[in-house]
């Protein structure tokens, strides 16, 4: 089970980096992904500006779900 911690570890280690190192190759977020872990989506700049939590549902767990609902101030959508 991931902790609160953990989260905050990963989004204040996005607010230390500098903008080019925010970000990884798509390839390497695919394989996070894969893996179940949950990775941030960016729209562009001259959209929303906005970010989402995704991760398969199969890796869903109440830590995860309740992360999103509590921290990511948004919807929680599932893909049917």
């Amino acid at each position: 089970m991931l902790s609160l911690t953990y989260w905050q570890n990963i989004l204040s280690n996005c607010y230390l980096k500098g903008i080019s190192d925010m970000f990884d190759a798509i390839e390497e977020a695919l394989l996070e992904f894969r893996n179940g872990n949950p990775i941030l989506v960016v729209d562009d700049e001259s959209r929303e500006n906005e970010a989402d939590i995704v991760f398969p549902a199969a890796a869903a767990t109440q830590s995860k779900l309740n992360f999103c609902a509590s921290e990511g101030k948004g919807l929680v959508c599932i893909a049917i």
